[in-house]
């Protein structure tokens, strides 16, 4: 018998090469136009050794995973037109690129090879034009900013599992979309507190049903949430300045983040978990001079655990009773920083 129950060792070469560049025209002294453009040429190869070697003298060879190779050209258009000496309005047309890559499945003689594993061994580029209108200015004692956007996504990658074994894996899917409004203001309450608030709005879901690469089954239907988009954020800060005697200046800031509850997977199975809303507040007060500061802080005041992801128990099957957890506990959050308070020094020479 051997002591490694699971190899797992990836040698991956990835090959960029790409042209771009951006030409603004000052059509008036009011309107401007930027126009650019990418071209790209990437290529990506990938040999991967995994298996789990249970017993003594199973060998684990590299399998060549099937070559990668994309290239495109990206654009982007921006409009600006001044309205007056303090607001202006713009609109924004835009593309984006994702790579591929490849997948961590067993292949065969593995006992653990997937049913149809080439269908599921790598996954390819995705892409997204985004729509944004929006304006922003100052008034008086106010600076302000908005915008509306939609972002139209074409074969999304996505974390969803394996078929047999469930094994973590990405895979594309058809489409998706994103909506969503911005809203930032900051407003000078006095000569020395500034107060400064936003607010989004997103509607993020599938445009269409996502399949399953290995059978064609329907893992999520059209019009599901996508996983990691909270559909409300919001932030607040209020901030006091004061000039002191000897040069010195005091800045006292309080902070607040809050975002609504948010979900891990479009997979409606054990693995999809469902993350609460949270806030964090933070403090921090400054006492400096033109070649030193000394700050003190409380970062998450109230001590939020905030999850915003997970890799659960379900992925590689360690939560089921067949392999009664012999593969460990994969279970791991991503949480916020614990409640740290700290004293911090500056010296600028």
């Amino acid at each position: 018998m051997t002591e490694i129950d699971f190899y797992y060792i990836r040698q991956e070469q990835f090959t960029d090469t790409s042209v771009y560049g951006d030409v603004t025209w000052h059509a008036t002294d009011d309107l401007h136009i930027t126009v650019g453009l990418r071209w790209y040429d990437n290529e990506l190869k990938n040999n991967t050794a995994l298996d789990f070697p249970l017993f003594e003298g199973v060998e684990v060879p590299f399998e060549e995973y099937p070559t990668q190779n994309e290239d495109d050209v990206q654009f982007k258009v921006n409009v600006a037109y001044d309205i007056n000496d303090s607001m202006m309005a713009y609109g924004t047309i835009s593309e984006g690129f994702r790579r591929g890559g490849s997948n961590a499945i067993p292949k065969p003689p593995s006992f653990f090879a997937e049913p149809n594993f080439e269908a599921a061994e790598i996954y390819t580029a995705d892409t997204v034009r985004n729509f944004e209108v929006g304006v922003k200015g100052s008034a008086d004692r106010l600076r302000y900013s908005a915008d509306i956007y939609y972002v139209d996504w074409q074969d999304p990658q996505l974390n969803t599992t394996t078929l047999w074994y469930g094994f973590f894996m990405a895979q594309n899917g058809e489409s998706a979309a994103t909506t969503g409004i911005e809203l930032e203001a900051q407003f000078m309450l006095t000569d020395s507190l500034e107060l400064s608030v936003g607010y989004g709005h997103v509607k993020a879901e599938l445009t269409a049903d996502l399949l399953h690469p290995q059978d064609g089954g329907v893992v999520a239907t059209d019009g599901h949430r996508l996983p990691g988009t909270a559909e409300n954020t919001a932030t607040a800060a209020l901030q006091h300045s004061m000039e002191m005697s000897s040069g010195l200046s005091l800045t006292t800031r309080l902070s607040a983040y809050y975002q609504s509850d948010s979900i891990n997977s479009v997979q409606d199975t054990s693995i999809q978990e469902k993350f609460d809303a949270f806030s964090l507040w933070n403090f921090q007060t400054t006492l400096g001079s033109d070649n030193w500061s000394a700050a003190l802080f409380v970062k998450n005041i109230g001590d939020e655990q905030a999850v915003t992801g997970n890799y659960p128990t379900a992925y590689m099957s360690t939560d089921t009773a067949t392999f009664e957890n012999y593969f460990g506990n994969n279970q791991r959050q991503y949480i916020a920083t614990p409640r740290t308070i700290g004293v911090s020094l500056k010296y600028f020479f």
